[in-house]
């Protein structure tokens, strides 16, 4: 699907779908059919990545803004799906290239709360994989891709703030871009 393409459009999808979740039709709801989509998705994970490293990241950015986006009927997150996406990090983690830890980072701005909020257990696991490859001399990263996941670690340590301080705020934009100023 284009969601899968593109980013912009994967977002835009996912926040009609939160919108419209709750909608029915012959009584399947239309959040059951965009999780089963999902999970389609994570169970060929694998066979997605060897064909399209692409298609694979956009899956995973995907994911994360329904997650961001689709709520339950009572409000609250989809918290079932902390645990494939801690998952994709992981991965990311274990083979990082630009692409995934541009992604990585991005989406971990936007959710990494409510993912810490939901599974506190296993984000602890991936901070320390966070922190080990920032560390890890064998590794290739580029200095952007070291400064996504530096982002990640301060965001967490600062809990979350909606806005950085300033010096930190221009830091990180401009490296990053100015989206890591706020979170929305």
């Amino acid at each position: 699907s284009k969601s899968k393409e593109d980013k912009k459009i994967g977002c835009n999808a996912a926040k009609a779908l939160g919108n419209i979740s709750q909608f029915e039709v012959s009584g399947v709801k239309l959040r059951d059919v965009v999780l089963r989509c999902i999970q389609n998705d994570f169970k060929s994970r694998e066979e997605m990545k060897s064909r399209s490293e692409h298609e694979y990241l956009m899956s995973i950015s995907l994911l994360c803004q329904v997650y961001q986006n689709m709520r339950l009927a009572d409000g609250n997150h989809i918290n079932i799906l902390s645990v494939p996406i801690l998952d994709y990090f992981t991965a990311i983690l274990a083979s990082p290239t630009p692409d995934g830890i541009e992604i990585l980072g991005e989406q971990t701005h936007m959710i990494g709360e409510e993912i810490q909020r939901s599974k506190p257990e296993k984000f602890a696991d991936f901070l320390v994989k966070v922190r080990k490859l920032m560390i890890d001399d064998k590794s290739l990263m580029d200095a952007k891709s070291r400064c996504n996941l530096l982002h990640v670690l301060e965001s967490h340590l600062l809990r979350w703030p909606s806005t950085l301080p300033e010096k930190t705020g221009k830091f990180y934009s401009s490296i990053l871009g100015d989206h890591v100023l706020t979170r929305v």
